[in-house]
């Protein structure tokens, strides 16, 4: 891990001092790993930053109790993007005189030493990001051509605005994101290496020659429809209710979102319940409260769905879910 781009770490460790009351800092194995969930009293969720020497990679996915506004001064020079993947968020830079209304799905680019910068998150609304930094240098490997797309081109350009957003990443960016997002926390050295090639492959396909970042037709009707469920996991959701609130028919909506996000609506409604339920689990809510949680009304049906999907066994313990990986 060289000692330039670790100085995000730092930096990360520093803008937490600013938000104890909101974030809290878990131990990690590797130096290399920064863990923080938010504080019970705030809301359910965490965001971990992966320093890998090359590039460094952050992850967020969270729930808000009520509306909360984060601030921080970023001190370090910035090179790097976020990618909003669900969630609305509102981000304002007193130094750039710059407010940015995030809609997910949407990239900000951002570069340059961005001072303080306060973002205000929503209540009740499932969030999730992932953030990319990386050296310079590493801007020029993956440049094989004179035919540069608006994301290099913002990079290379020493007059650009110091955070732009980009609305509508096309699907294979999506999946990539949704892909890194889902990958468990790293435990070993090969874990990491395995997070730190999937990073650079989304990087890859942000910084490739050629590569068209907006929406394909029918995208906008497969972000509702992730979105909806995003927001409404927990309530009985069928494919021709989506499809009427979508506008498109039931075979067009199955066709694309599995084009798009390489998952049918049914796996990826159950992976997001399962995230739900897992993160529930270890903060001691009850079968009934899990199970109620992620729109389940049967209890031991979801048990039995809980065991499968991540292939564990599952004892109750005086109303308590507990979990012992097979």
């Amino acid at each position: 891990m060289t000692s330039e781009i670790s100085k995000y770490i730092v930096a990360h460790r520093q803008a937490l001092n600013h938000v104890s009351d909101v974030l809290v800092s878990r131990s990690s194995s590797s130096p290399k790993c920064q863990i923080n969930t938010f504080h019970p009293s705030v809301g359910n969720g965490y965001s971990d930053l992966y320093d890998f020497g090359r590039i460094c990679l952050g992850r967020g996915q969270f729930c808000l109790k009520k509306p909360k506004q984060i601030s921080a001064e970023t001190t370090v020079y910035c090179f790097g993007l976020t990618i909003f993947l669900s969630g609305t968020f509102q981000i304002k830079n007193n130094n750039l005189n710059q407010l940015l209304i995030c809609k997910s799905p949407t990239i900000v680019l951002r570069k340059g030493c961005l001072g303080f910068q306060s973002i205000n998150l929503p209540q009740n609304q499932q969030m999730s990001l992932i953030s990319i930094d990386f050296d310079q240098n590493l801007l020029h490997d993956f440049i094989q051509s004179k035919h540069l797309n608006n994301i290099v081109r913002f990079f290379l350009d020493q007059n650009a605005p110091c955070l732009q957003q980009i609305d509508s990443p096309n699907s294979r960016i999506i999946y990539q994101s949704q892909y890194i997002l889902n990958s468990p926390s790293t435990q070993n050295e090969i874990e990491l290496l395995h997070l730190e090639g999937a990073a650079l492959e989304l990087l890859g396909l942000l910084l490739q020659e050629n590569n068209n970042i907006y929406n394909e037709p029918h995208l906008v009707s497969i972000e509702k429809t992730i979105s909806i469920m995003d927001k409404e996991f927990d309530q009985k959701i069928t494919i021709p209710q989506l499809a009427k609130r979508v506008g498109l028919n039931e075979c067009d909506l199955k066709r694309c979102f599995k084009q798009y996000t390489n998952k049918t609506i049914g796996n990826y409604l159950l992976t997001l319940r399962m995230q739900h339920a897992m993160f529930l689990l270890k903060n001691g809510s009850t079968i009934q409260e899990v199970a109620y949680k992620t729109g389940y009304n049967n209890v031991h049906y979801f048990k039995k769905v809980f065991q499968k999907y991540f292939n564990c066994e599952i004892n109750s313990n005086n109303k308590k879910l507990e979990y012992k990986l097979q």
